[in-house]
Parts: C-alpha cells; sequence; structure tokens
C-alpha cells in the first residue's frame, strides 16, 4: 500500500491491510504516530491531503520483497528505515 500527502509518500506491507491503514489514520488523528513526518504533514495539512493506495495484491510470504520493489522503484520519502529495509534484503 501507499499513503501520500501532497508530494509525499509511504509505501508499506501489511498481512490485513485494512487493520493497518485503519491503524495508521487511528494514530495520526490521535497525534500519536511513530513516524514524526508523517505526523506533522498530518497535523499541518489534515486528513483531507491524505489518500491511501493499494499497489499490490500478493501472498504474505511475498510481501516484503514486492514492498522492497515499490520503495526502490517510487522511493517514497516518508519511509524512515527505508535503507534498514534494503540492507535487510
Amino acid at each position: 500500500y501507499m499513503i501520500a500527502c501532497n508530494s509525499r509518500t509511504y509505501v508499506g506491507s501489511s498481512k490485513t491491510l485494512y487493520d493497518r491503514l485503519l491503524e495508521h489514520r487511528q494514530k495520526l488523528l490521535n497525534n500519536k504516530h511513530s513516524n514524526d513526518f508523517m505526523q506533522k504533514a498530518f497535523n499541518k495539512y489534515g486528513i483531507n491531503s491524505f489518500k491511501y493506495e493499494i499497489l499490490e495484491f500478493c501472498s504474505p510470504e511475498s510481501r516484503i520483497l514486492r514492498e522492497k520493489y515499490y520503495i526502490d522503484t517510487l522511493k517514497p520519502n516518508f519511509n524512515l528505515q527505508r535503507e534498514l529495509l534494503l540492507l535487510l534484503i
């Protein structure tokens, strides 16, 4: 999945997509999101500036590799752990 706010993006993956997107939304609404960059953008631009997009449905076993593919391709600038993920795979 991808979360976008203006020109900034975040790419993630989850076995339970709906729950994960809901978790992002709830944490942003409560000013408790662990991604400070995303939280600041949310506080500044508001909920209507955030768009959620499903990039691909895939098997749970391949989701990390597919996430890495989208991180490499789209180069999301909200991803704080992008470099760590690249090192692990």
